[in-house]
């Protein structure tokens, strides 16, 4: 395991059919060796993917591509660059050669913390189903303009993200 920058991409992948003992316990390098075929597959540096942890239930590979590749393996797998279908291709490709096969391919942060990343307070209100009770929190009984729709009071508490 490593320490990520701030600056690195988190990808995960999802497999099928793969042998959860055999990653956890990085039996003959798998780790290294799917890494090495992963920057191979994108067209990168090798070494510029690193395994940040493996999660059980399917087997679930964490990783992080260091920067400036992050951008290349964001627009292989948009569509972006022209040679996309023959790096997906390649990807697929180099997984099966580890007996699995990809289910998902995740950008972005993992563990998120929905509370400390998503969630801010202040933007929480409360509604209530009636005007007479104007200290449980806001209410109104005919619709407002919003975005040039009509929007009405909801009721219980809202969380805005």
């Amino acid at each position: 395991m490593f320490e990520n920058s701030v600056d690195d991409l988190p990808v995960s992948f999802r497999l099928l059919n793969a042998n959860l003992k055999e990653w956890e316990n990085n039996v003959n390098k798998i780790q290294e060796k799917f890494c090495s075929s992963l920057c191979q597959a994108f067209g990168i540096k090798d070494g510029s993917i690193k395994i940040k942890g493996i999660e059980s239930g399917s087997v679930i590979i964490r990783a992080y591509v260091s920067p400036p590749h992050g951008k290349t393996v964001v627009d292989s797998l948009n569509g972006a660059l022209t040679d996309s279908p023959q790096r997906i291709s390649a990807v697929r490709q180099c997984l099966s050669t580890f007996d699995g096969q990809i289910e998902s391919i995740t950008l972005g942060e993992f563990g998120l913390e929905i509370d400390k990343k998503l969630m801010d307070p202040k933007w929480n209100r409360k509604y209530v189903h009636t005007a007479n009770d104007p200290d449980g929190g806001e209410y109104w009984d005919k619709p407002i303009p919003r975005g040039g729709k009509p929007y009405y009071c909801p009721s219980g508490l809202l969380i805005y993200c």
